[in-house]
């Protein structure tokens, strides 16, 4: 690990931190309007971003659109389920419920890891 990767992390760390506060905020700042306007104002700003990540990569000349398969809709798909179901928790529950869910969906996913691949977990990954 060197000082380049530790920047990295640190900026990824931050920009994760200000998204959930920003989330959070949104959420929970009028309890009383409709859960598709706070869904689409969360998500107008992932569009924009990857809006211009996307628009800057084609022009450095990457594909458009690559080579998209039922892999990577199902993924998409699945995404924008699991991004919805969260905010409905962040909506009812708050972020500490997220917290705990996403605790929970890590040690769940250990355990599968370990009971069909037979993969070791070691302290490193806890």
């Amino acid at each position: 690990i060197d000082v380049e990767g530790l920047l990295v992390m640190l900026v990824i760390v931050l920009c994760a931190a200000g998204g959930n506060v920003y989330t959070q905020k949104v959420m929970q700042k009028k309890m009383d309007q409709p859960l598709m306007v706070q869904n689409a104002m969360l998500y107008v700003w992932g569009i924009v971003f990857n809006g211009i990540n996307w628009s800057i990569s084609v022009s450095r000349g990457a594909v458009a659109f690559g080579n998209v398969g039922f892999i990577q809709v199902f993924s998409m798909v699945f995404y924008a389920v699991y991004g919805l179901s969260i905010s409905i928790i962040l909506k009812r529950f708050g972020a500490i419920t997220r917290t705990f869910i996403n605790t929970a969906a890590i040690c769940c996913t250990a355990i599968v890891d370990v009971a069909l691949f037979g993969a070791t977990i070691t302290v490193l990954e806890m």
